[in-house]
């Protein structure tokens, strides 16, 4: 049980930090970049 358990944890634990290092790194940044610019300009 507690192998199951580690394991469940650990598989969710990488799975949520795979999802929220994919997702929210690559769009925000270059937006927010491209928006900032653009209101200098």
């Amino acid at each position: 049980m507690d192998l199951v358990l580690l394991g469940g944890a650990v598989a969710t634990a990488a799975a949520l930090a795979g999802l929220i290092a994919t997702m929210p790194t690559p769009k925000p940044i270059p937006i927010r970049v491209r928006d900032r610019r653009r209101q200098r300009r």
